[in-house]
Protein backbone atom coordinates (compact mmCIF):
# COMPACT_ATOMS: atom_id res chain seq x y z
CA UNK A 1 0.00 0.00 0.00
CA UNK A 2 2.67 2.50 1.23
CA UNK A 3 4.36 2.01 -2.57
CA UNK A 4 0.99 2.63 -4.85
CA UNK A 5 0.87 6.16 -2.33
CA UNK A 6 4.25 6.76 -3.49
CA UNK A 7 4.04 6.65 -6.95
CA UNK A 8 0.54 8.52 -7.00
CA UNK A 9 2.59 11.83 -5.17
CA UNK A 10 5.26 11.48 -6.98
CA UNK A 11 2.83 11.27 -10.34
CA UNK A 12 4.35 14.39 -12.69
CA UNK A 13 1.80 16.22 -14.91
CA UNK A 14 -0.13 19.94 -15.91
CA UNK A 15 -2.86 20.59 -13.32
CA UNK A 16 -6.22 21.73 -14.63
CA UNK A 17 -5.46 25.05 -13.72
CA UNK A 18 -2.44 25.23 -15.27
CA UNK A 19 -4.41 23.99 -18.62
CA UNK A 20 -6.80 26.77 -18.60
CA UNK A 21 -4.29 29.11 -18.31
CA UNK A 22 -2.26 28.01 -21.57
CA UNK A 23 -5.20 27.91 -23.37
CA UNK A 24 -6.38 31.56 -22.47
CA UNK A 25 -2.67 32.70 -23.08
CA UNK A 26 -3.47 31.10 -27.04
CA UNK A 27 -6.90 32.49 -26.73
CA UNK A 28 -5.69 36.23 -26.39
CA UNK A 29 -3.12 35.96 -28.87
CA UNK A 30 -5.13 34.09 -31.56
CA UNK A 31 -7.85 37.37 -30.76
CA UNK A 32 -4.29 40.12 -31.52
CA UNK A 33 -3.03 38.06 -34.62
CA UNK A 34 -6.50 36.74 -36.87
CA UNK A 35 -7.22 40.22 -37.21
CA UNK A 36 -4.10 41.59 -38.26
CA UNK A 37 -3.42 38.93 -40.50
CA UNK A 38 -7.01 39.42 -42.34
CA UNK A 39 -5.66 42.98 -42.51
CA UNK A 40 -2.67 42.59 -44.05
CA UNK A 41 -4.26 39.88 -46.41
CA UNK A 42 -6.58 42.68 -47.46
CA UNK A 43 -4.10 44.80 -48.06
CA UNK A 44 -2.21 42.48 -49.86
CA UNK A 45 -5.16 41.86 -52.10
CA UNK A 46 -5.57 45.46 -52.70
CA UNK A 47 -2.07 46.16 -54.09
CA UNK A 48 -2.23 43.54 -55.89
CA UNK A 49 -5.17 44.96 -57.84
CA UNK A 50 -3.07 48.18 -58.20
CA UNK A 51 -0.34 46.75 -59.90
CA UNK A 52 -2.32 44.80 -62.08
CA UNK A 53 -4.17 48.01 -63.20
CA UNK A 54 -0.94 49.50 -63.71
CA UNK A 55 0.24 46.28 -65.80
CA UNK A 56 -2.43 47.13 -68.03
CA UNK A 57 -2.04 50.67 -68.49
CA UNK A 58 1.18 49.83 -69.67
CA UNK A 59 0.34 46.98 -72.19
CA UNK A 60 -2.08 49.91 -73.22
CA UNK A 61 1.11 52.18 -74.15
CA UNK A 62 2.78 49.37 -75.70
CA UNK A 63 0.11 48.47 -77.87
CA UNK A 64 -0.28 52.50 -79.13
CA UNK A 65 3.57 52.52 -79.51
CA UNK A 66 3.82 49.35 -81.38
CA UNK A 67 0.57 49.95 -83.69
CA UNK A 68 1.54 48.19 -87.21
CA UNK A 69 -1.15 50.01 -89.40
CA UNK A 70 -0.89 53.34 -87.20
CA UNK A 71 -4.76 52.80 -86.93
CA UNK A 72 -4.24 54.74 -83.35
CA UNK A 73 -2.33 57.62 -84.25
CA UNK A 74 -3.22 61.05 -83.39
CA UNK A 75 -6.50 59.75 -81.30
CA UNK A 76 -8.24 58.60 -79.22
CA UNK A 77 -8.96 55.01 -79.11
CA UNK A 78 -10.38 52.48 -76.55
CA UNK A 79 -10.11 48.54 -76.17
CA UNK A 80 -11.32 46.72 -73.13
CA UNK A 81 -8.46 45.14 -71.18
CA UNK A 82 -9.18 41.55 -72.21
CA UNK A 83 -8.19 42.45 -75.86
CA UNK A 84 -5.01 43.29 -74.41
CA UNK A 85 -4.61 39.73 -73.82
CA UNK A 86 -5.76 38.59 -76.95
CA UNK A 87 -3.53 40.95 -78.62
CA UNK A 88 -0.20 39.22 -76.72
CA UNK A 89 0.29 42.37 -75.20
CA UNK A 90 -0.62 40.93 -71.16
CA UNK A 91 -0.57 37.00 -70.46
CA UNK A 92 -3.45 37.47 -68.31
CA UNK A 93 -5.62 39.54 -65.87
CA UNK A 94 -6.47 38.43 -62.12
CA UNK A 95 -8.39 41.23 -60.30
CA UNK A 96 -9.70 40.07 -56.96
CA UNK A 97 -11.96 42.45 -55.82
CA UNK A 98 -14.74 41.94 -58.32
CA UNK A 99 -17.32 43.58 -56.84
CA UNK A 100 -15.00 47.00 -57.42
CA UNK A 101 -13.57 46.16 -60.87
CA UNK A 102 -16.89 44.49 -62.40
CA UNK A 103 -15.11 41.02 -62.96
CA UNK A 104 -11.85 39.17 -62.14
CA UNK A 105 -10.74 39.24 -65.61
CA UNK A 106 -10.52 42.45 -66.79
CA UNK A 107 -13.76 42.44 -68.98
CA UNK A 108 -15.39 44.84 -67.59
CA UNK A 109 -12.46 47.16 -67.98
CA UNK A 110 -12.45 49.71 -70.75
CA UNK A 111 -8.95 51.34 -71.42
CA UNK A 112 -8.72 54.46 -73.32
CA UNK A 113 -5.51 56.00 -74.90
CA UNK A 114 -4.96 59.28 -76.56
CA UNK A 115 -1.65 61.04 -77.13
CA UNK A 116 -2.15 63.98 -75.13
CA UNK A 117 -3.90 62.77 -71.92
CA UNK A 118 -2.76 59.45 -72.51
CA UNK A 119 -3.92 56.45 -70.71
CA UNK A 120 -7.02 56.53 -68.77
CA UNK A 121 -8.88 52.91 -67.37
CA UNK A 122 -12.55 52.94 -66.35
CA UNK A 123 -14.56 50.29 -65.29
CA UNK A 124 -18.10 49.61 -66.20
CA UNK A 125 -19.32 51.77 -64.14
CA UNK A 126 -17.10 54.62 -65.25
CA UNK A 127 -15.11 54.79 -62.11
CA UNK A 128 -12.06 55.83 -63.57
CA UNK A 129 -9.10 53.50 -62.07
CA UNK A 130 -6.36 55.06 -63.60
CA UNK A 131 -4.01 56.91 -63.81
CA UNK A 132 -5.01 57.57 -60.41
CA UNK A 133 -6.69 54.67 -58.10
CA UNK A 134 -9.97 56.40 -56.67
CA UNK A 135 -11.74 53.39 -55.71
CA UNK A 136 -12.44 53.34 -51.66
CA UNK A 137 -11.92 50.63 -49.66
CA UNK A 138 -13.24 50.14 -46.09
Amino acid sequence: MFGLEKKVKNKKGFTLIELILVLAVLAIIMAIAVPKFIGVQENAERDADRNSINLIAKAAELAYIQDPNGDLKGKESSVSANELVELGYLDSIKLNDTEKFGASDGSALTVTYSEDKGVKITTSSRTEVYPDFKLEYD
